[in-house]
């Protein structure tokens, strides 16, 4: 991706690739959470710039209660457990061991409107099963579990963003 500019011209800091704009992390565990889709993450109020493409990016150690080959569901949501679904369930399987599993996702989101989309709150929802229940774990204090949101580029060069 190359961009052009005229002399004089400046690039804001939140339009250059690879720019943080946000990221919510913690070190403690979430509760048990069972079928119920349970929000775990809720990301700042944010503005998304018209034509902006975002990565999304998730990492955190998934932890079944039960040594029972299951799965667990990880969505991201505009609000709340019941918001507009902007990145489908990802199944992660756990084996029948209980102990802590990588879990570790990038998605592309895009604003594909003509304006920015201001104080746009995401969500990370998990859903387990009724037996075993599932929680999200830090691997350590010095490894939180975290999602983050990155700007990516232009909305063209990323034919796979979900729109936001």
């Amino acid at each position: 991706m190359s961009n052009s500019f005229v002399a004089g011209q400046r690039l804001a800091a939140s339009r250059i690739p690879g720019q943080r704009l946000w990221t919510v992390s913690s070190t403690s565990a979430t509760a048990a959470i069972g079928a119920t889709e349970t929000v775990v993450i809720t990301s700042p109020s944010s503005t998304y710039v018209a034509g902006g493409a975002y990565t999304l990016k998730f990492h955190g150690m998934l932890r079944p209660s039960a040594a029972t080959a299951a799965s667990a569901g990880i969505q991201i949501r505009d609000t709340n457990a019941s918001g507009t679904v902007r990145m489908l369930i990802r199944q992660f399987a756990t084996p029948a061991v209980v102990a802590n599993y990588d879990a570790y996702f990038e998605w592309t989101v895009a604003n594909t409107t003509g304006s920015d989309i201001t104080g746009r709150v995401l969500v990370l929802t998990l859903t387990g099963t009724a037996a075993p229940t599932y929680q999200i774990n830090a691997g350590s204090p010095n490894a939180p579990y975290y999602l983050a949101c990155e700007y990516s580029g232009l909305q063209t060069d990323f034919s796979e963003a979900v729109a936001l």
